[in-house]
């Protein structure tokens, strides 16, 4: 058993992540050797403030699963990192907090929904999870969530490539 655990901005970024998880990766897989399990950020910048959970959601899952091993994914929207300092510095940042903890992070830009082809403007957080919750995943998507770079084109995701490199682990 491999555990994913997937730290995302909000819960409808949660739901779209999983639907596109169970559409993309095989379900056998999903139920006998991958176990899910998520973190809500509240927000991007809160990126580096969840060891504490980070460590517990571990311990717990390696206390049932012995000799089990994890991957920890950070799920983020590039917003308007071509235009913005505080976004461009971000990811930045991001990218190099990954990179030194041996994380994974999948990129959406400019976010999820806008991807996804979702009209989902709403500030409203349980009106956006109602919404998310209604997404069915389609194949005319998958050609915007199979970029390498999202951060240099104008809509996409490095989703698929991110869980390529999980499930070839498992």
């Amino acid at each position: 058993m491999k555990l994913w655990l997937f730290l995302v901005e909000g819960n409808s970024d949660k739901i779209y992540v999983d639907k596109i998880i169970k559409y993309y990766v095989k379900s056998e897989k999903l139920k006998k050797e991958i176990k899910l399990e998520w973190i809500i950020l509240d927000g991007k910048y809160n990126y580096n403030k969840k060891d504490k959970q980070i460590n517990q959601k571990i311990d717990k899952f390696k206390n049932q699963n012995r000799n089990s091993d994890y991957e920890i994914i950070y799920v983020i929207d590039l917003d308007k990192c071509r235009n913005n300092e505080k976004d461009r510095t971000f990811l930045v940042d991001i990218k190099k907090f990954v990179q030194k903890n041996k994380y994974k992070l999948i990129k959406n830009n400019k976010n999820i929904e806008m991807i996804l082809k979702i009209d989902n403007k709403s500030k409203n957080k349980k009106e956006k999870v109602k919404i998310a919750e209604k997404f069915i995943m389609k194949e005319s998507i998958e050609k915007y969530l199979r970029i390498e770079e999202p951060e240099n084109v104008s809509i996409g995701s490095n989703i698929f490539q991110i869980l390529d490199i999980l499930e070839s682990g498992v």
